[in-house]
């Protein structure tokens, strides 16, 4: 993994998670997580696992994609079954200041559309970083 100490955009999801303790990662589902056309099933693993990091280390993980709500099972399942909880679909996980009603309110996007492989590394970089901070509100700190 680079170091990414100098990237401006891992220095923003890291100030975000250290102001908050803990983040909103959004994640499209088709070949996101989930093989569609483009990635590979293993390419998608490579994503659960990563927002899995994020989770031990602090963040809620919400589903956004275009699939009607009878999807939403099967989303829910799919991710179930690779040992991702996912926090939300298509919604805000936890009642926001604003934006509550027309936007899913993110500090981090994973989509295949939107250069997945770094901003990916990104999350993993942030991840690994977050792992030994302590949080000067909750006091939470994660070792592994």
């Amino acid at each position: 993994m680079r170091n990414l100490s100098d990237n401006r955009f891992a220095q923003r999801l890291i100030e975000d998670w250290k102001v908050y303790g803990k983040i909103i990662i959004a994640t499209e589902y088709w070949d996101t997580l989930r093989h569609f056309k483009f990635n590979p099933q293993s390419e998608c693993d490579q994503v659960i696992s990563t927002l899995k990091l994020a989770k031990e280390v602090g963040a809620y993980v919400v589903v956004f994609t275009n699939g009607d709500e009878d999807m939403h099972e099967e989303i829910r399942t799919f991710c179930k079954g690779k040992g991702l909880e996912v926090d939300a679909i298509n919604s805000n996980p936890i009642e926001m200041p604003y934006s509550n009603k027309n936007k899913v309110a993110y500090n981090w996007l994973l989509d295949v559309k939107t250069d997945l492989d770094t901003s990916l590394e990104i999350l993993q970089f942030a991840c690994y970083y977050m792992r030994s901070f302590k949080h000067p509100v909750t006091e939470q700190t994660v070792g592994f």
